[in-house]
């Protein structure tokens, strides 16, 4: 059975860069199953990202390079992408003025949920992310959640079903 991920830039960035999480994503992303979701925003904050730990001497220019081809590759071939549209900037709009006062919402966090909220298709999907704000802001719309830096489900004794 297939299962369907929205994956925020937080947890994106670990396909490709080591850290806290990296194995939870790359055991998403290997399960061919998997129908993995992200929007031209994660592309864009990807390469900033990235780009930042240029600067910061975290990684090379070479590494730099290779990052971005790799995931210009798995956007052809492994992720659905899904576009930044007025749909979604309108829903954007709502959950800021929902949240944003309270939950200290934030604007491109804002446009990941949207984005997340607008491919729900039937029999829903997970939105995947490293922000422990976002997520609670995700369940509470009604989203099933996954932190990848939160130990492994089967660790904890836990699983999905």
């Amino acid at each position: 059975m297939s299962t369907i991920y929205y994956l925020d830039t937080s947890a994106l960035v670990k396909l490709y860069h080591q850290e806290t999480g990296t194995e939870q994503v790359e055991e998403l992303f290997a399960h061919a199953d998997n129908s993995l979701i992200v929007s031209d925003l994660a592309a864009v904050e990807l390469d900033s990202t990235v780009a930042r730990k240029v600067r910061t001497s975290e990684i090379s220019q070479e590494a730099y390079a290779e990052i971005l081809k790799n995931f210009d590759d798995d956007c052809k071939r492994r992720f659905i992408v899904t576009p930044l549209n007025a749909s979604t900037t309108q829903k954007a709009k709502e959950l800021l003025r929902k949240y944003a006062t309270t939950k200290a919402l934030r604007a491109l966090d804002a446009l990941h949920l949207a984005a997340c909220a607008i491919s729900q298709i039937e029999g829903g999907l997970i939105f995947v992310c490293s922000d422990r704000r976002l997520l609670e802001v995700a369940a509470l719309e009604g989203h099933e959640v996954f932190n990848p830096e939160s130990p492994p489900l089967a660790a904890r004794g836990e699983s999905r079903e």
